[in-house]
């Protein structure tokens, strides 16, 4: 957002002309417009500001005076911090890719940490908190800690939660396998076992 702004006022500077830059609100496949659309009086000077990640529709008025063609005063929407904008952004991107394909409903794996709470945050936001099922898929080396924390994340949002162990799942797959692993240690083999398995049940 700084830097179109500044190379929008650099333009301004240079031709001494007022200035409209119009950007699109709304996701698009891999790319999310971020709407905020402003008008600048010559050398930058702010006329109007349209809102962050929402549409709005203004009637700006130009008028011509010895400085040339100046725009009226409009609405100087807040734009929010960094953070902010990278989180609206997420949940719009996340909403209109939904919308565009078809999909109302999400299902996602909760495991208790910072991540995946962050995605259900964006998931709720974006499709609303009765769209959006989180599944805990705890395993001999979940902690109660994690199972707490899915619990409180899910109830915080006001999601669905549901609960299924891959503890019989991982036990079924390492027997298939032991024959093959004869004679090794256990390594991150075992440990990509449960985050397979895990994709394999939200699937």
């Amino acid at each position: 957002h700084e830097i179109r702004r500044e190379l929008m006022v650099h333009r301004t500077v240079e031709t001494g002309l007022a200035l409209v830059y119009l950007n699109m609100t709304g996701g698009q496949d891999d790319q999310c417009f971020d709407g905020a659309s402003f008008v600048l009086n010559p050398h930058g000077r702010l006329a109007a500001q349209l809102p962050f990640c929402d549409e709005a529709i203004v009637t700006l008025d130009f008028e011509r005076t010895n400085e040339g063609w100046l725009a009226a005063e409009g609405p100087k929407a807040h734009i929010p911090d960094a953070a902010e904008r990278d989180y609206r952004v997420m949940v719009q991107a996340t909403r209109d890719y939904m919308a565009k394909t078809g999909f109302s409903k999400a299902v996602l794996g909760l495991s208790g940490g910072v991540d995946s709470a962050l995605v259900a945050a964006i998931a709720a936001d974006a499709l609303g908190p009765g769209n959006l099922r989180c599944v805990m898929l705890p395993s001999r080396y979940t902690s109660a800690h994690s199972l707490e924390d899915a619990a409180a994340v899910a109830k915080a949002l006001g999601a669905k939660l549901d609960t299924v162990p891959i503890g019989p799942s991982v036990e079924a797959v390492t027997a298939s396998l032991a024959p093959l692993f004869e004679g090794r240690a256990e390594d991150v083999t075992e440990e990509n076992l449960q985050s397979r398995l895990r994709g394999l049940i939200l699937m």
